[in-house]
């Protein structure tokens, strides 16, 4: 039961840590741009602490890291399956996003008005392109595995387990709180996220594997590192 307060109370998790790091880094005279740069490590590190909380309960990792893509049609095509699936809808997810930032910019350039999500995104952006790539792409897999057990795989199946509801109903409010998850960044990314978790739900439940949605998640962030490197 703690791991599922945690993970649908997360926001609330990351409110207090950056609040308790910003305050932490006034009183130790760090530069904010500095402190932005490297803000990045604070999320996965966050992220221990509803996996810590989930852990006890029995994570199924074991069976969510099966393939079950084609029904077990064979291994090859197993793989073959989630490699392709996984790859085009992640690419797909990230264009039709970029496109919504494009609108967004757009906007702002003919309004000379931006909201604070989107000053907010800029920036995560901006401190983002100044990490190196070996430290930014181990950080953006454990970001990705991490959602994916806890967002997906605990807590679709525990709101089934324990309150009795049907999964597609357990898709639709695990895809609305990670979706809340990102409320930092603005109403806008908050549906944008949802519908992505939409996509990796309907993905978890209908192979009952992480397989899919894991590369699908994984190419999404892979299309993001890319942009941000041009």
């Amino acid at each position: 039961m703690a791991g599922f307060l945690l993970i649908v109370g997360f926001p609330l998790v990351l409110f207090a840590g950056f609040g308790s790091a910003q305050m932490t880094r006034r009183m130790l005279g760090v530069r904010a741009s500095d402190f932005d740069r490297w803000s990045i490590i604070l999320y996965p590190t966050f992220l221990l602490v509803p996996l810590a909380a989930a852990w006890p309960t029995g994570l199924e990792l074991e069976r969510w890291l099966r393939p079950g893509a084609t029904g077990g049609a064979g291994l090859a095509l197993e793989i073959s399956v989630v490699l392709v699936v996984g790859i085009v809808t992640g690419f797909l997810l990230f264009e039709h996003e970029l496109h919504w930032a494009r609108w967004a910019a757009a906007r702002t350039d003919r309004t000379g008005l931006s909201r604070p999500g989107d000053r907010r995104t800029a920036e995560f952006v901006e401190a983002q392109q100044h990490l190196p790539w070996v430290a930014l792409l181990p950080i953006s897999a454990a970001v990705v595995w991490a959602e994916e057990v806890l967002w997906r795989g605990c807590l679709i199946t525990f709101l089934e387990r324990r309150f009795d509801i049907p999964m597609a109903g357990g898709v639709v409010l695990a895809a609305l709180s990670f979706g809340f998850n990102h409320g930092y960044f603005g109403i806008r990314q908050i549906l944008l996220k949802a519908l992505s978790a939409l996509v990796w739900g309907a993905m978890f439940v209908s192979t009952g594997s992480l397989l899919l949605p894991l590369v699908s998640h994984a190419t999404f962030e892979y299309r993001v590192w890319r942009r941000m490197r041009t």
